[in-house]
């Protein structure tokens, strides 16, 4: 659709003129781009505090920054001398885990900040609750992941916060970012054969993605179920595993369920987001697949 001349245009300008609106010109406002290199540096050094619908949810549940796997975390976190002790855990989280989905219920997801310091220290303020003030600010604290992350990535076969204590000991940030470093939103060059396809998604597949299902009427093409209204648990899926193959004949639409049944998408079955949809749709799913 092509815009069109605010300046020339009669019924804007009748608009502005009714709504006694100032034409206010833009000349000499210059734009400034983001520095690439200087967010980059960051995220691996205090980290960005920024609003919790910047950050990107992709299909597994874990979080992207701007085309940047990334962890979040609390900067203001908060200590009770009564209840707390020198060695409190605080917590870093990897995925959309329970615990993110309380803070959102509480209004909580404007405290967060992007990470992706890998040697578990992250520049944080100490916050007393009973005097209402800062004890400490701008100190690096040690932080561990939280337990609710890995049990919905079910990372390294993670289901048990009783059971599974090494897995949670032995967590290293490095081998985290390394092993989910792909993600729907992440363009960073991967190194691989020169005659092997690059394993990312395409710099306009958000754009693709919505034009694919959107042309499905938004149903899943697996199962039939129609998520018009609910259009997040609509994916698009790459038949061949192939990310960069945005040939049409590869893409399909299919709900959040039909797509953790695909080859290599098992850890989705440990998304909240899979969980959401289950609790809302899951009866007419199982009925549109055949399922008892």
């Amino acid at each position: 659709m092509k815009l069109p001349n605010f300046l020339e245009d009669s019924k804007w300008n009748n608009l502005r003129s009714h709504m006694k609106a100032e034409l206010i010109s833009f000349a000499g406002i210059e734009w400034k781009g983001i520095n690439t290199d200087d967010l980059f540096n960051k995220l691996n050094t205090s980290g960005v505090d920024v609003a919790f619908e910047e950050i990107e949810l992709d299909d597994d549940g874990t979080f992207t920054y701007q085309g940047h796997k990334v962890l979040v975390y609390i900067r203001d976190q908060r200590f009770h001398p009564r209840h707390d002790n020198a060695d409190k855990e605080y917590k870093f989280h990897i995925s959309n885990c329970q615990t993110i989905s309380d803070f959102a219920n509480r209004n909580q997801l404007d405290r967060y900040v992007v990470s992706r310091r890998t040697d578990g220290t992250f520049l944080v303020n100490i916050y007393n609750v009973l005097t209402r003030q800062y004890d400490q600010k701008g100190i690096y604290k040690k932080m561990n992941v939280c337990k609710n992350c890995l049990m919905t990535l079910s990372y390294h076969g993670y289901s048990s916060h009783g059971q599974d204590i090494d897995i949670y000991n032995d967590f290293d940030l490095q081998d985290f970012f390394e092993e989910f470093k792909t993600s729907q939103f992440t363009y960073t060059p991967n190194n691989y054969a020169e005659n092997a396809p690059e394993e990312k998604y395409s710099e306009n597949f958000a754009e693709l993605s919505k034009t694919i299902r959107q042309a499905n009427n938004w149903h899943c093409s697996s199962c039939n179920i129609n998520l018009t209204n609910d259009k997040g648990f609509l994916h698009v899926h790459h038949k061949n595993g192939i990310k960069s193959d945005n040939s049409l004949k590869n893409l399909e639409s299919i709900c959040i369920a039909c797509h953790a049944e695909q080859p290599g998408h098992e850890r989705m079955n440990f998304a909240l987001q899979l969980n959401k949809f289950r609790s809302k749709y899951g009866t007419t799913w199982k009925r549109l697949k055949g399922y008892k």
